[in-house]
């Protein structure tokens, strides 16, 4: 998925996935880079703001280590999905790791998809 942006898109990428607010100005953005990830579906421009439609992915991809779990944590959550109780597992992930919900729940999906 992302072996085929160019060098300013990469760049682009890095930033927004990376930043806190995960968002950036529009015209901080060259027009011909910001348009060929609108239309790749990597980002969203919203009210002048650029937006990430896969930053999960793109930090999975090139910073595994920001979504580094314990082995307690693992086991703790393969016994709550053997159980049936997903939500709970989400949960653990949380409290384990101080993820917020939305990258938990991409986590989740990501490393034990439904």
């Amino acid at each position: 998925m992302f072996e085929k942006l160019t060098k300013a898109q990469r760049a682009v990428m890095e930033a927004i996935c990376t930043m806190t607010q995960s968002t950036m100005p529009a015209d901080h953005i060259k027009p011909a880079t910001l348009g060929s990830l609108a239309a790749k579906g990597m980002v969203n421009v919203i009210a002048g703001r650029v937006h990430t439609t896969c930053a999960f992915a793109w930090n999975m991809a090139h910073h595994p280590e920001l979504y580094v779990v314990s082995d307690v944590c693992m086991d703790n959550i393969r016994d709550l999905l053997a159980s049936g109780m997903r939500i709970a597992a989400v949960k653990a992930l949380r409290t384990h790791t101080g993820m917020d919900l939305k990258d938990s729940v991409a986590w989740m999906n990501h490393n034990y998809p439904k």
